[in-house]
């Protein structure tokens, strides 16, 4: 069988660069083109029912399960070159897939293939807190207060409030908004600064603001904006970029906007450490922008000759178009920000030199990744370091930083006979910080077995890395088998440009998923759920030999682990019963003194009405889970919905209501967990009132209402609460919540909050709901 037809048909005739490019993945290309081309030359009807050279790739794990390693460009034209290697490779697969599927659609009708793709080192103190040395004035501020709470001590994350203990720094809408927090009970606002784009988190560093928002090219290219004006499509609409904007904020009342960049690409993730910020961020070519099709145009009664034919056809075409694009289309740049908020495209900067940008030896997908590093003071350009492909989960310690690739690609694109099932793997690189500069660069990579949840399944003591991973039975991570699953940690070791493992400790939550990971120094806790929560004690003192020392199973599981001190975990998730049904959020203490013998010293559980329904952001953003150790106290926000009806035999009459509040515990290992007062920002709003019974009538409450009245964080400045969201700030006593605010900062007046909601409520009869007519 000719497996060269693709290439001799479509890559161009001598195309050395597109060759050494695709070296490292001709084995796939081959597989895909080589069934294509023979059906092309050949004239058969063999199809995707009997035999293609693909089984053979799929087959052969070593293509996308062998240890990742990355390669630097030698020049900009290798660069150039590797890229369109991935792009073609990444075209091929998916040309596969709708090729096989348009064969089973018109041979066999009654079975379609719906599976068609669609144009810490040591354990941060448990408090989070800062404790200065000043005297509790209004002039230099509180003297102990919250900070954001972090995965590793000395690594920063961005959210969308800050504080230095005098100050409170946070987003609403479009603004940074500065208030005078201190002294508490006098708290008011004292500034603004007006932002482009959507404004998300920030960093603060010493009087510097950073703020991170999302936006588009479009949104800021005056050139495209024009174009949509004349009623041209513009397909910029799907370029994302995040725009960086530093703030001079030490004189609170004068905040300057010292710089404001775009740099290309949708965040991943970031840090700060010092005055450097680390953005990593994702890029992908608008290749449909460009003209590469991944469908090819056929009647239902077209024949399998033709079918190949078609898309041997669309191949070609394709390969052509990527082989046209410029360097330049795929390597990010960054742009100025102009102050009427435009940038000009044509001034862009690249933000990696070509011998910074890396690709691997296996396939990762079409993307590009690119950790960026910014020096807040101002005083050296962005640096940039790019590998090719998608990237998920990001970890930093306070040395270096890990990006984590799954090999999802590969059950995705195709599907394989059970003996030829794909082994999920995760491929991690590393990017060590200079010294000198604090520049991110590449230093090695490892793979280890299944996929990881989340940053916390990854921490580094010790020069070891730990990894906490879940091998499904099968690609489908949706489907995984309750018998064979299990769970993984994994420890490695950088040597050379590798990362060796080490050790490993499997069968863990056997027929379950990893839920939550917490690792403190040489202990790790993985917790699993399926039918019941088990929590996992890893004992990782010897690397070489990581062994589970305890277990605990318990009702419901534990979304995020927090660490009360070396020896207990203070968690949150839901409750459960042991039929797999699950309850209301809840509330957790572990007592893992003993790592043979962990134990549930505390527990607590919010009920939930029949008729509504309550989450926590906390449960999957550890930002809005604020433990403040000086006063032993958990804030967390609580939001919801409530459903409120006449039922007697038919749907009469129902209005859902929304709710948010900021739930306030005292968190002791002895007294347990007591609920100790909460703070709802209604009263900063227009007089609620439910709506008017009518029959035949569904009302639900406005976005705009619950948008700014959703309280997403609680901050603590020595005894008081400072409750935050977009509508504003509200201050308690926590010795005294029950009495109500001392303070209060809107961030809204009474005119410009009718002119964002009007009613709190809009109605519909049944007739009408979804349309645009409303009571």
């Amino acid at each position: 069988m000719c497996r060269g037809c693709l290439l001799a048909n479509s890559a161009g005739n001598g195309d050395d660069k597109w060759r050494t490019a695709m070296k490292k993945r001709m084995a796939v290309v081959m597989a895909v083109a080589g069934f294509l081309g023979f059906a092309l030359l050949a004239g058969c009807e063999e199809g995707s029912k009997t035999y293609s050279p693909l089984m053979d790739v799929s087959g052969n794990k070593n293509l996308y399960t062998q240890h990742s390693a990355l390669t630097v460009a030698k020049s900009c034209e290798e660069a150039d070159a590797e890229f369109k290697g991935m792009l073609k490779t990444q075209m091929l697969m998916q040309l596969e897939q709708q090729r096989r599927w348009h064969i089973e659609w018109v041979t066999n009708p009654d079975k379609h293939w719906y599976g068609m793709a669609e144009d810490g080192e040591a354990a941060p103190s448990a408090s989070q807190e800062t404790g200065g040395a000043a005297e509790n004035d209004s002039a230099k501020g509180a003297e102990n207060y919250s900070e954001t709470n972090v995965q590793t001590e000395g690594v920063d994350e961005a959210d969308l409030v800050k504080t230095d203990g005098k100050y409170l720094f946070t987003l609403s809408g479009n603004e940074l908004v500065i208030v005078d927090a201190w002294p508490a009970d006098e708290a008011h606002e004292v500034s603004r600064v007006a932002l482009k784009g959507n404004p998300f988190s920030m960093f603060l560093d010493e009087g510097r603001v950073a703020v991170l928002s999302s936006t588009s090219m479009h949104e800021l290219d005056p050139q495209a904006q024009e174009k949509t004006k004349e009623g041209d499509m513009y397909y910029g609409y799907w370029q994302p970029a995040t725009l960086v904007t530093v703030i001079d904020a030490t004189d609170a009342a004068v905040p300057v906007v010292k710089s404001a960049q775009v740099f290309e690409g949708y965040l991943v993730d970031s840090r700060r450490i010092g005055d450097r910020m680390y953005l990593v961020q994702q890029g992908y070519i608008d290749l449909w922008n460009k003209g590469v099709q991944y469908w090819a145009e056929l009647s239902d009664k077209s024949t399998v000759v033709e079918i190949n034919a078609a898309y041997i056809a669309l191949a070609a075409k394709n390969v052509a178009i990527i082989d046209s694009l410029e360097l330049g289309d795929y390597v990010p740049s960054r742009f100025e920000l102009s102050d009427d908020g435009t940038v000009d495209t044509d001034a862009g900067v690249p933000v990696v030199e070509c011998t910074d940008m890396y690709s691997s030896d296996v396939y990762s997908g079409s993307g590009n990744l690119t950790v960026v590093t910014v020096d807040l003071s101002g005083k050296a350009a962005p640096f940039g370091t790019s590998v090719m492909g998608d990237w998920s989960n990001i970890y930093a310690s306070t040395g270096a930083l890990y990006a984590a690739s799954t090999n999802w690609a590969w059950s995705w694109w195709w599907e394989t006979d059970e003996e030829d099932e794909v082994e999920i793997n995760t491929h991690i690189h590393k990017f060590e910080f200079d010294d000198d500069t604090g520049a991110a660069r590449y230093v090695a990579s490892g793979t280890v077995v299944g996929y990881a949840l989340n940053q916390f399944s990854f921490d580094e003591f010790e020069g070891i890395l730990r990894v906490a991973t879940t091998l499904p039975d099968w690609g489908w991570w949706w489907n995984d088998d309750e018998d064979t699953s299990e769970s993984f940690v994994t420890t490695l070791e950088q040597k050379g440009a590798s990362l060796v493992t080490v050790g490993q400790v499997g069968n863990l939550g056997k027929g379950e998923t990893i839920q939550s990971v917490r690792f403190i120094k040489e202990m790790g806790y993985v917790v699993t759920f399926r039918q019941t929560d088990p929590l996992y004690v890893v004992d990782l003192a010897n690397p070489a030999k990581p062994e589970v020392a305890g277990e605990l199973k318990v009702p419901g599981f534990s979304s995020y682990m927090h660490p009360l001190d070396d020896t207990h975990l203070l968690t949150i998730g839901r409750d459960g019963t042991e039929e797999t049904q699950v309850l209301g959020l809840s509330f957790q203490i572990f007592d893992v003194t003993d790592p043979h013998n962990p134990k549930q010293v505390a527990k607590t559980t919010l009920p939930e009405d029949q008729n509504g329904y309550s989450w926590s952001e906390a449960q999957w953003d550890h930002h809005a889970f604020v433990y403040f150790a000086h006063l032993g106290l958990l804030a967390i926000p609580v939001t919801g919905y409530n459903w409120n009806y006449d039922y007697d035999g038919d749907w009469d009459w129902y209005f859902d209501s929304f709710f948010s509040r900021l739930d306030l515990y005292k968190i002791s290992i002895e007294g347990g967990i007591e609920p100790a007062g909460s703070v709802s920002h209604g009263s900063m709003m227009p007089e609620f009132k439910a709506p008017e019974k009518k029959d035949n009538t569904y009302c639900y409450m406005n976005w705009n209402y619950s948008d700014l009245t959703q309280i997403r964080r609680g901050v603590f400045l020595e005894n008081f609460l400072f409750s935050v969201s977009k509508g504003g700030v509200q201050v308690h006593d926590t010795k005294a919540i029950k009495e109500g605010p001392v303070a209060q900062v809107a961030f809204q007046d009474e005119e410009t909050l009718a002119s964002l909601y009007g009613d709190v409520f809009e109605c519909y009869t049944y007739g009408d709901y979804g349309s645009d007519e409303g009571e």
